[in-house]
Order: C-alpha cells, then structure tokens, then sequence
C-alpha cells in the first residue's frame, strides 16, 4: 500500500512538508534522582568487556550453565514510563541457540511492596 491510499491527493507528496522536530524526552532522563537498582538490574559499573559482568552474572544462575557461553547482552531497555509506582526494564542475552530476557523491576514508591510478579 501507498501513501496515496491513505491520503488522496492530485499532488505528489513531498516529504520535507512533513515537520522534523521530535519533542518526547527519553525516559532515562526523567527517571527520579535518587532511586538506583542493584543486583542483577543494577547498571553494570564501567563498560563491560564482551558482556563479561553479565557473563559472570548469569552463569552463577545453574538453570542457565548448560547455554554455554554469553553471545552478547543488550543496552537496558526502559518498558515503562518515569511517573509510574514502579520501573521496569528488560536486558536481552543472546546464547548460541537461547535468548534470555532479564526483567528488572525497581519500586520507586518505598512503601509499595511487589510480591509474586510473573510475565506472561
């Protein structure tokens, strides 16, 4: 499909009409001063070398040993929005035939308690 369909017009369209300016903020700058996870949702400390933070992380995990050897991790990925009770984040590890999506979840309310989380 084309934009024609969409949008009839005897005119070609013509893309520089369409404005450039991006006005969201990213998330990770709105996230509250203060608040830092730990454990495995932590931030690694440095640049890691090759995933080797991860690496070590998650083979210390013994449902995970027989994945062999960390392909490489991702950047945090932020899945909710700064204003909400709780932050939640996803680091995706690439093995040689398995990917493992680590959610971190982090309260940013202290007295909130999350017991018996589960995705679905």
């Amino acid at each position: 499909m084309s934009l024609k369909t969409y949008v009839p017009s005897e005119q070609p369209f013509d893309i520089t009409s369409v404005p450039r300016e991006v006005k969201s903020q990213p998330l990770a700058e709105k996230k509250a001063p203060g608040k830092k996870p730990t454990g495995l949702g932590a931030p690694l400390a440095g640049p890691p070398s090759s995933g080797d933070a991860y690496e070590r992380l998650l083979s210390s995990i013994p449902e995970f040993s027989s994945f062999g050897k960390l392909f490489k991790s991702s950047a945090p990925v932020e899945l909710t929005e700064a204003e909400t009770e709780y932050a939640i984040n996803v680091v995706k590890h690439i093995f040689d035939s398995h990917v493992v999506f680590q959610y971190n979840c982090i309260n940013t309310i202290s007295e909130q308690l999350l017991e018996n989380v589960t995705t679905i």
